[in-house]
């Protein structure tokens, strides 16, 4: 099913791009945004065709292709040859509130869709309060000027849809307070004690806690996404979710009067979608194509200047800062230093003989200090958990923090950067280069310490996303002494693409133990006398020097800058 669906949509399309079409109709499914358990092949190559026609519409409205495109998602039908038994047909009714279409509803449903000017359309005939909670519960219908719902059948009440509570904020307000007397039980916590507007973290909520959480709220509500507690940072977040997508049950609970009207297979009509006091998160569905920009907009979008660097941090060797970097270089001040005790004991392996297997001829370099230092409950990690972390994860998160403050934003106001309908719309680029603090873990386990360390890369930019709450691209990236470089390379290209609105990049190398030194020696890719002379008469190789460095952090388009200090470092 799915590649005869995306297969002959693409060559449809591509084989009468040159023809004058007045129209180009793809007929769809409902279950292409609602999704249904054991046809994901059939949902998916639904769902392609709507995003196609979104795609092949903006291709129109740039003279590449011809004739208006329309997608309807349609319906099971009475007639024709996808039938489906009594039983499962009064099934379907029951769950989903929609029912088997008579062949004259749909076709007058199709010529009001066509009539309707939009450019997709989704067609279902039932029982219409049950069928638009199931699709806001569904959260992957597609919103916007691009997509409109239509029922047949539907006459709209004026007293159907929201809760007919006397002011909807009120109900709001009892909404977010009877999910906070859920919660307090496993927060132990009383209910006064919790702010609506807290973030999740504040209450020490960790990965088992969630899972208990999400238990007991399913105990109301039924099966619930697991990833709920890392998708709504705070209670009236989460508290929007609950009323758009079980509207019904939280009316039910909260003892709010409804009077939904049934339907009759009569007239198409649009069904008007709820609106809940307690603004609900967009949906975290996306278009599955590159944005189509026309060819003037994309040679316009990539002046130098559209990028500027609003923040800036960094620790290097003999510098805890930006600032003290620049004294060190203004007063050509030497930071290479014998390896410190702190790291590990140089002289276990440290050997002048520069073939000498197992051992490291040189024992110098340039070194950070105070990367153990680091305060957990400031960044709501518990201590246990920090000390499994990757020390550079730890300094990537301080640094990216203290940038962020440096361009005059806190993490909240930065992530009001909003595209796709979705907040914190914040690029997050990494550049890291070895990862051996594991390395520490397995030495235990060989002693019998059942000590683990997780080495994942990807959590160093992660992270930093996850608690700032941007989502944005978060990606870390490594292409060797080139991953800083890269990884600003990337989120300029990312800015300029409009990708994300905000990037934070840079880079971060710890030197952590020995197994670095001892390799690079093996190598001989390190000078033994602690100097880098590259090119220079004498030279061996080059002088270990790591650095934490944020040196492009919280860049953005300098259109939508405006307001924010620019750096000219």
């Amino acid at each position: 099913m799915l590649a005869p669906k995306v297969a002959g949509t693409v060559n449809l399309d591509r084989a009468s791009k040159e023809i004058g079409l007045d129209f180009f109709i793809l007929f769809s499914s409902v279950f292409g945004p609602m999704g249904n358990p054991g046809q994901a092949d059939y949902c998916t190559a639904n769902a392609f065709m709507d995003a196609y026609t979104e795609y092949r519409s903006e291709l129109a409205r740039l003279n590449r292709r011809q004739g208006r495109t329309l997608s309807v998602n349609w319906p099971l039908w009475k007639d024709g040859g996808m039938r489906v038994d009594a039983e499962t047909e009064k099934r379907m009714l029951h769950d989903l509130g929609m029912a088997a279409m008579d062949s004259s509803e749909g076709l007058s449903a199709f010529y009001r869709a066509w009539a309707s000017g939009k450019n997709r359309i989704l067609v279902a005939e039932g029982n219409a309060e049950l069928f638009h909670t199931q699709l806001n519960r569904k959260q992957n219908v597609m919103q916007g000027t691009n997509g409109a719902l239509f029922v047949a059948g539907a006459k709209p009440s004026p007293e159907a849809g929201t809760a007919a509570a006397s002011d909807d904020g009120v109900f709001a307000e009892r909404a977010v307070d009877y999910l906070k007397k859920l919660i307090s039980g496993v927060l132990k916590l009383p209910v006064q004690r919790i702010d609506a507007d807290a973030p999740m973290e504040y209450y020490g909520i960790d990965s088992i806690m969630t899972t208990q959480l999400t238990g007991e709220l399913e105990k109301t509500f039924g099966s619930l996404s697991k990833t709920l507690f890392f998708e709504y940072h705070n209670i009236r977040d989460l508290t929007g979710y609950f009323l758009k997508a079980y509207h019904g049950k939280m009316v039910e609970l909260l003892g709010a009067e409804e009077r939904p009207e049934a339907l009759a297979p009569t007239a198409a009509a649009s069904v008007p979608e709820a609106k809940p006091a307690v603004p609900a998160p967009a949906s975290r569905r996306r278009t599955r194509f590159a944005p189509i920009l026309p060819r003037e907009r994309e040679e316009a979008s990539v002046r130098p200047l559209d990028v500027a660097i609003i923040g800036i941090s960094g620790r290097y060797p003999g510098a805890g800062s930006v600032r003290e970097l620049w004294d060190v270089l203004r007063n050509g001040k030497d930071c290479i230093t014998e390896i410190p005790g702190d790291r590990w004991d140089y002289r276990l392996y440290y050997d002048e003989d520069r073939n000498k297997p197992g051992k490291a001829y040189s024992k110098w370099g340039g070194f950070l200090d105070g990367v153990d230092r680091f305060d957990p409950l400031f960044f709501h990690i518990s201590p246990r958990e920090a000390e499994m972390m990757d020390p550079q994860e730890r300094l990537f998160l301080q640094c990216v923090y203290e940038a962020i403050e440096d361009a005059g934003y806190t993490r909240e106001t930065l992530a009001l950067n909003r595209q796709y309908g979705l907040p914190g719309h914040v690029g997050v680029y990494a550049g890291v280069m070895y990862e051996e603090y594991q390395l520490y873990g397995a030495q235990q386990q060989m002693l019998g310490k059942p000590v683990t360390l997780y080495g994942l890369p990807a959590s160093v930019a992660n992270r930093v996303s996850y608690f700032c709450n941007f989502h944005g691209p978060s990606m870390t990236v490594d292409t060797m002494c080139s991953s800083s470089l890269t990884a600003i390379h990337l989120a300029c290209h990312s800015l300029l693409r409009g990708e994300c609105e905000v990037a934070v990049a840079g880079g971060v190398n710890v030197s952590i133990h020995p197994n670095k030194y001892l390799f690079l020696s093996q190598g001989k890719f390190i000078s033994g006398k602690g100097r880098c002379e590259s090119f220079g008469e004498g030279a061996t190789a080059t002088c270990r020097g790591r650095r934490r460095s944020r040196t492009a952090q919280a860049v953005v388009p300098r259109d939508r800058g405006q307001g924010s200090h620019l750096r000219h470092h």
